[in-house]
């Protein structure tokens, strides 16, 4: 009786295997094409989309890899660690080049220039006041109190850090209701 059920177990362990490579061969794969499981999605996926990350030896496929990075920048993270737990291994933004799409890319390249920038204690800098453009912009102490933004060409005030107070100093500016700030703002977005 033992002999059947040793004898059974092998006949299954055969049958597993073969059901495993008719299964590779009715997707159109080749038992000799290389996988690996993502450890994102836990999907089987072809060598040719595995992403590995520096200093560890976790792999995820690179659908999974642009979904988190792109997460991780929305969460304003620009140092992104690998996904599993206590890894030491840190994603770097060249060696994520050739996966992530072009707007993520930059995005990350421009969140690293920012915080470079910011790290910098002996410039002072500040952010554009339109909501629409944002950039951030190096102050000297030469500057003028009035500048223009280089990227969305618009007057600012460089001592307050606002929309350009034509006529008024940074204090009067500061003093008025919303409703005229409201006004000076659509004014000066002309």
């Amino acid at each position: 009786m033992n002999s059947n059920n040793v004898e059974n177990h092998e006949n299954s362990d055969v049958a597993i295997e073969q059901r495993k490579i008719n299964k590779e061969e009715g997707r159109g794969e080749s038992p000799s094409i290389s996988s690996f499981m993502c450890e994102i999605c836990i999907d089987t996926k072809i060598e040719a989309e595995n992403f590995s990350i520096t200093g560890c030896s976790h792999s995820y496929c690179t659908d999974c890899v642009v979904n988190y990075v792109g997460s991780k920048l929305d969460d304003n993270m620009i140092n992104i660690q690998c996904p599993v737990r206590r890894c030491g291994g840190f994603l770097e933004l060249d060696g994520c080049r050739e996966v992530l799409p072009k707007m993520i890319f930059d995005r990350w390249d421009k969140l690293l220039c920012e915080a470079a920038v910011v790290e910098n204690e002996s410039e002072r800098f500040i952010y554009c006041p339109f909501k629409d453009c944002s950039a951030l912009m190096i102050v000297d102490d030469d500057s003028p109190t009035e500048s223009e933004c280089p990227s969305c060409n618009r007057q600012i005030c460089v001592s307050c850090e606002t929309v350009w107070h034509h006529g008024s100093t940074c204090e009067e500016f500061g003093r008025t209701d919303n409703k005229y700030r409201v006004v000076m703002e659509v004014a000066t977005k002309n």
